[in-house]
């Protein structure tokens, strides 16, 4: 395949996209780079891709953001703030893989739009797998404290469920193709 065929694909895909955004979205596209980057991005990554042309009004939650580096404590306040009106486990689940979604397209186009070092990128995955980690334990610890009351030790004292993350996890060097290993000590 030529490099010129490639590009009328990469621009195709792009003009594909591009069509379905908003008016104030495209408008967004116009700064200086920004449509080159969205062009690399729909073409590096067929994960983003297909979410965005499925979903185009993802872009217009998320646009601010994708040119923004984050603190290491954002992603687990923005979980927080979803999550408050979760009730049962399934809308756990819901806002987790929602969430997830979204922050992925926000890693993945700040690293191939080189708008992320390595080590931003690294530490944006581990921050996102964290806040999900931590507010999913802490979720369904209350679930099951309210069903079934406060776990105790043998003694009688309450206890609580720590989690372990090894690995890359542990390292804070997880990767777009990392599993994250935990260890669950009672």
């Amino acid at each position: 395949m030529s490099n010129n065929s490639i590009l009328s694909q990469v621009e195709a895909q792009y003009q594909s996209w591009y069509g379905l955004l908003s008016p104030e979205d495209q408008q967004f596209l116009q700064q200086p780079g920004y449509a080159d980057a969205a062009k690399w991005v729909l073409a590096g990554s067929e994960f983003v891709a297909n979410l965005l042309l499925y979903n185009p009004s993802l872009f217009n939650k998320l646009k601010t953001d994708l040119f923004r580096s984050y603190n290491p404590n954002t992603m687990g306040s923005l979980l927080d703030s979803l999550l408050l009106t979760a009730k049962t486990e399934l809308e756990l689940h819901q806002i987790l893989r929602k969430f997830r979604q979204e922050m992925m397209i926000r890693i993945i186009w700040r690293d191939i739009g080189n708008l992320a070092t390595l080590e931003e990128t690294l530490e944006d995955l581990s921050a996102l797998a964290d806040a999900c980690i931590v507010r999913t334990v802490d979720f369904l610890s209350e679930l099951q404290r309210q069903e079934l009351g406060i776990p105790e030790t043998y003694i009688g004292k309450s206890q609580q469920l720590i989690v372990l993350a090894m690995g890359k996890l542990g390292a804070r060097e997880l990767n777009l193709s990392s599993d994250i290993d935990l260890i669950f000590v009672d």
